[in-house]
């Protein structure tokens, strides 16, 4: 009876730490980060490597929670079990981690700054001219980004208001994705966090859609939650809009589209995303994509 007991105990024991590594797993991952960030240039490239160099440690109970006799399929679901990990951990850590949630704003500070440097007063007569002569989506973007830059905040976010207003897709948040992103920064400028939540999941393309998860959460987090959201669900499309024909669009939103070039490498955030299966969805993207300008375009 005694051993029954103890071996019982042992396998509770088991269970109970299997069920909890994911706090040591994300605890190790964040001590970690005290050392790669400081010779990675990015949190996500310290947050890879120190994701890497954990795993090993955890590898085993990862695998001990798949039920699967077929050695091929179980090797595929512990794949799979990796890539969920890593994606929850890229968003957990922004509650568990103080070091990873304020590196990340940091970096997004850093990139605005940057931006902010090379954006002058003068430059809001020049997109002034352009909506003029041409009042589209792009033009009214550009000057609600110069407005951003300059700490035009209401400017800014009625300018943005009135591009997806006039586009035949603004309510279409995937297509409408640099839009998105940009009033969500001007909303979190302002302390208005649910907004900048909500416009989030309205662009949300997909489980690997990292980017919009992690600003999701910590918008979140600015807010006072807690602990993560559940991910969220694809963002609805307008089906009139993903209906419209070739033909029914206008010749101005046609070059708006031409303006905004797919990058060879990689899918830039300044750009309309189209619907993709969300397996297809996962990319590295960068901040300084987001407010690409290009001078002189009408």
């Amino acid at each position: 009876m005694k051993q029954f007991i103890t071996i019982t105990l042992i396998i509770n024991s088991i269970f109970g730490y299997a069920q909890n590594y994911k706090t040591a797993f994300k605890a190790e991952i964040c001590e970690c980060l005290n050392t790669e960030i400081k010779t990675k240039r990015q949190m996500r490239n310290a947050f890879d490597a120190c994701f890497n160099k954990a795993l090993p440690n955890y590898a085993t109970l990862i695998d001990a929670a798949i039920q699967e006799e077929n050695v091929t399929l179980k090797y595929q679901k512990g794949q799979q079990a990796r890539a969920e990990i890593k994606i929850e951990f890229l968003v957990g850590l922004v509650y568990s981690c103080d070091l990873y949630f304020n590196e990340i704003e940091a970096e997004r500070q850093r990139q605005i700054a940057a931006f902010r440097s090379r954006t002058y007063p003068s430059d809001i007569e020049e997109w002034n001219q352009k909506v003029a002569s041409h009042p589209t989506p792009f033009s009214y973007f550009q000057r609600a980004q110069t407005h951003f830059f300059l700490g035009n905040l209401k400017e800014a976010e009625t300018d943005v208001l009135t591009s997806l207003k006039v586009n035949p897709n603004g309510s279409n948040g995937i297509n409408t994705r640099k839009e998105s992103f940009l009033l969500a920064w001007i909303y979190e400028e302002q302390s208005q966090y649910e907004k900048a939540i909500n416009l989030y999941q309205n662009c949300y393309a997909g489980y690997f859609d990292i980017e919009v998860l992690v600003f999701r959460a910590m918008a979140h987090k600015n807010s006072g939650g807690k602990s993560a959201l559940p991910i969220p669900e694809i963002g609805k499309l307008n089906q009139t809009n993903t209906n419209r024909s070739v033909e029914q669009e206008s010749s101005n939103n046609k070059k708006d589209r031409r303006r905004i070039k797919l990058d060879s490498k990689s899918t830039k955030i300044n750009q309309p995303i189209k619907q993709q299966d969300s397996k297809k969805t996962e990319r590295k993207e960068s901040l300084r994509e987001l407010f690409k300008t290009k001078k002189g375009s009408n």
